[in-house]
C-alpha cells in the first residue's frame, strides 16, 4: 500500500466520524427546536398580537436552528426540558375547570309590566 492510499483512508474515516459526531451534536438542538415548534401549537396567542408578530413567532424557532446550530448539549438539553415543563403548564391549566358562578344573595329585580 502506497502513502497516497493509506492517507486518503485516514482522511474518508475522519471526515465520517466527525460528520457523525456534528450530526449527533446538532441532534440536541433539532430536539429543541422542534419542542419549541410544538410548545408554539399548543400555546394559545395573545388576544393583542399584531399579525406580523405571529409570523414572527411562528418563524423563531427555524431562525433559532440557524443560530444555535454549535449550541452547547447542555444548554440545548436544559431549553428541552424548560419548554417541556411549560407545555405540561399549559396542558395543566386548561384542564382546571372554570369555578361555577354563585348566585347573589339578593334576588334580582322584578320587572314591571
Amino acid at each position: 500500500m502506497n502513502l497516497f492510499s493509506i492517507a486518503w483512508k485516514s482522511i474518508r474515516q475522519r471526515l465520517l466520524s466527525s460528520s457523525l459526531t456534528a450530526f449527533s451534536v446538532a441532534l440536541g438542538v433539532m430536539l429543541m427546536v422542534s419542542v419549541l415548534v410544538w410548545q408554539a401549537h399548543v400555546q394559545p396567542p395573545s388576544p393583542g398580537m399584531d399579525p406580523s408578530q405571529q409570523k414572527m413567532m411562528r418563524y423563531m424557532p427555524v431562525i433559532f436552528l440557524v443560530f444555535l446550530y454549535n449550541y452547547s448539549a447542555g444548554m440545548a438539553l436544559y431549553m428541552t426540558i424548560s419548554t417541556l415543563a411549560g407545555i405540561v403548564q399549559t396542558r395543566l391549566i386548561k384542564n382546571i375547570p372554570t369555578p361555577q358562578v354563585v348566585s347573589p344573595l339578593t334576588p334580582p329585580p322584578k320587572k314591571k309590566k
